[in-house]
């Protein structure tokens, strides 16, 4: 996971506790706005299946399909044929092979207790499930494999201090 940190420690540098307060509601809306962003562009990085092309399939793979196309053509099957899904390449975003994805529908983000950071990323799964394609066992390791936060955040990082002027009451 990434913690993205902003630091501002102003209400040491005012005397009036009002104006305090208010550029601390700013900054938390800040912080909001900055941490839904970079969870909206790792969502939108994370894309559906691709279909592997036939060049890519191997023999047995080929064979199946055209199996399940004759078998989808004679009417013994209700499901058309579908090639493979493609495995995405590493050090891209990883694709989701599930209709409604663990992945995307568990990614989160937070404001930190002290209220001087945000935390985004996917929420903790069960550590003793292995995954019997990938072999992943955490989302760390997805993560070092696939990364998909740190991209979003690099994507996002130029428009933080447009994000600072939209919090302004």
């Amino acid at each position: 996971m990434i913690q993205v940190t902003f630091s501002a420690n102003m209400r040491s540098r005012f005397i009036d506790s009002n104006f305090a307060r208010d550029i601390e509601r700013r900054m938390i809306r800040f912080y909001g706005i900055a941490g839904a962003s970079v969870m909206t562009t790792a969502r939108r990085s994370l894309r559906g299946p691709v279909q592997m092309p036939l060049s890519e399939m191997s023999d047995l793979q080929i064979q199946r399909y055209r199996q399940q196309q004759q078998d989808y053509r004679r009417k013994s099957v209700r499901n058309k044929a579908r090639r493979p899904d493609k495995v995405s390449k590493p050090g891209k975003p990883p694709f989701l092979h599930a209709k409604p994805s663990v992945l995307r529908t568990r990614l989160f983000f937070a404001l930190a207790p002290d209220k001087q950071s945000v935390v985004v990323g996917p929420e903790l799964f069960r550590t003793g499930a292995s995954n019997v394609y990938g072999g992943l066992k955490s989302v760390q390791q997805l993560e070092e494999s696939r990364p998909f936060m740190a991209p979003a955040l690099e994507k996002v990082t130029p428009r933080i201090p447009s994000y600072l002027r939209k919090a302004a009451p």
